[in-house]
C-alpha cells in the first residue's frame, strides 16, 4: 500500500541527499513496517536548516511542494500547492493530511474527491493563535487578512473532524471533538526512545547550588514566546536570585532574536542568557539537557511539545505555560508546574518554588515525570497509531 503524507514540514537537499529537522522523521519511520511505500508531499527549502538530519530510505519517496517564507507567502501560494497535490494524491492508497493548515485541508479535500482512505493528524489548536494578537509580526490589513484566513480554515477543520479517523495532539483537542467524532484518538507526537529515559534523582535542593541553569529548547518564534523567560529571569534577579542563568537552544529568527536582545539589555542580563544554535537529536542534545537544573517552556500555542517529553525523560523539573496539549503530559503539581500564558510573575514564582523545594519533594516530581513519560515513547505511541489504523480498516492484517 502507498501512504501519502501531506505536511508543511520543510525539507532541504544537502550533499545530494534529502534532509529534514525536528521529530517528523521519527513519525514517518513509524509507518515503514506496515506500508510498502511512503510518499511525502512537503515543501522544499533552498536553504539548509540548522539541526537537520538525513531522511533517505528505499521506501520513502518525495513530492516537493513550493516553499514559503511566512504565513503570508503560504496564503499566496495556496492555489499552486493545491494544483501540485491534485496531481500527486490520486496515486495514493491512503492519505495522511496534517493540520492545522490549509495544505492539510487540500489533502483532505482531494482525498474525499477521489474516495481515498484517510487519517488526519491534528498537531495543534489554531484558535489559540486567534486569541493572541501578538502571534504574528504582520500588521494592519495583512494581519486582518491572516486572521480571516485562519477562521476560514476553522470552517474546514469542523468538516474534517465530523467523521474522520483523527489523531489530535493532547486531551484538550480530543475533548473538543469527541462529542461529534468517536474516532478522535488521543495521540502524542514524540521523538523519545525508551533508552533515552534516565532517572537521575537530585542529592540536594537547588537552593544549595552555586549556579542554577534554566534550559529552554525551541525555535525563536512568537508562538514560543521566549520573552516571558527573559522577564521571569529579571523578576528572579530582582528578588536576589543572582545565580540563575538561562540557556536557549534553537533556530534563531532574526526579528525575535533582536527583540529578545533588547529585553536582555533592558534588564542587564547579558551575562546570564546564552543562545545556542540547534544541535542534533541524541547524545549532543542529551548533554545539554543533563547540564541543566530545570526546564522552562513559555509557549502561547502548542500541540504536545516533544521537548517537554525529553525534559521529563532526562529527569528535569519543568515549569511551563498551560496551553494546547501540554497538560496532557505535564500535570500541575504532579510532574511539573503550570501557569497561564504571558504571566511572567507566576512563571517566575513557579521557578522559585522549585528552587526552594526540599530534595524529597523535588525527587517526587522527577520520579512522577519518569513514570509518566514511559507512555509517550516512540514504541508506545507507534502502537497507539498503528493499532488504530488496523482497528478502523485503514490497514488490513
Amino acid at each position: 500500500m502507498k501512504l501519502y503524507i501531506v505536511s508543511l514540514k520543510r525539507f532541504f537537499i544537502k550533499d545530494g541527499k534529502v534532509h529534514t529537522y525536528g521529530g517528523f522523521g521519527e513519525y514517518v519511520k513509524m509507518f515503514l513496517d506496515d506500508f510498502d511505500e511512503i510518499h511525502l508531499c512537503v515543501p522544499l527549502s533552498a536553504k539548509e536548516i540548522e539541526g537537520g538530519y538525513e531522511m533517505e530510505h528505499p521506501k520513502i519517496h518525495y513530492h516537493f511542494l513550493p516553499n514559503y517564507k511566512n504565513e503570508l507567502w503560504l496564503m499566496i501560494k495556496s492555489p499552486i500547492i493545491f494544483m501540485y497535490l491534485l496531481f500527486y494524491l490520486p496515486k495514493a492508497d491512503v492519505i495522511n493530511p496534517r493540520i492545522p493548515d490549509m495544505t492539510g485541508v487540500y489533502g483532505w479535500l482531494i482525498g474525499k474527491l477521489f474516495r481515498k482512505a484517510m487519517f488526519v493528524s491534528v498537531q495543534s489548536d489554531i484558535t489559540l493563535l486567534l486569541e493572541n494578537e501578538n502571534s504574528t509580526k504582520l500588521k494592519g490589513i495583512m494581519k486582518k487578512g491572516l486572521f480571516a484566513w485562519m477562521r476560514f480554515y476553522l470552517f474546514f477543520e469542523k468538516m474534517i473532524m465530523k467523521d474522520s479517523l483523527a489523531f489530535p495532539q493532547g486531551q484538550r483537542l480530543v475533548e473538543k471533538y469527541s462529542k461529534t467524532n468517536p474516532k478522535a484518538i488521543p495521540w502524542v507526537s514524540t521523538a523519545l526512545f525508551d533508552e533515552d529515559i534516565v532517572l537521575r534523582e537530585v542529592k540536594r535542593g537547588l537552593i544549595e547550588k552555586d549556579k542554577i541553569v534554566l534550559l529552554n529548547v525551541g525555535r525563536l518564534t512568537r508562538a514560543k514566546n521566549q520573552i516571558t523567560l527573559i522577564e521571569s529571569l529579571n523578576i528572579l534577579h530582582t528578588k536576589g536570585y543572582k545565580n540563575i542563568y538561562l540557556k536557549i537552544v534553537g533556530k534563531m529568527d532574526e526579528n525575535i532574536y533582536k527583540e529578545l536582545q533588547e529585553g536582555i539589555k533592558k534588564y542587564r542580563l547579558e551575562k546570564y542568557v546564552e543562545f545556542i544554535p540547534p544541535v542534533n537529536h541524541g547524545e549532543e542534545l542529551w548533554k545539554i539537557f543533563d547540564s541543566a537544573d530545570m526546564f522552562v517552556f513559555s509557549s502561547i500555542w502548542e500541540g504536545t511539545p516533544k521537548v517537554l517529553l525529553e525534559a521529563l525523560g532526562r529527569s528535569l523539573p519543568i515549569v511551563s505555560t498551560n496551553v494546547g496539549g501540554i497538560p496532557t503530559v505535564i500535570k500541575n503539581g504532579f510532574n511539573g508546574l503550570l501557569c497561564d500564558k504571558n504571566d511572567s510573575e507566576t512563571f517566575a514564582s513557579n521557578i522559585e518554588k522549585f528552587i526552594n523545594m526540599g530534595k524529597e519533594e523535588l525527587n517526587s516530581f522527577i520520579k512522577n515525570g519518569h513514570n509518566e513519560v514511559s507512555k509517550y515513547t516512540i514504541s508506545a505511541q507507534k502502537k497507539v497509531l498503528i493499532d488504530s489504523l488496523y482497528k478502523y480498516g485503514i490497514l488490513n492484517r
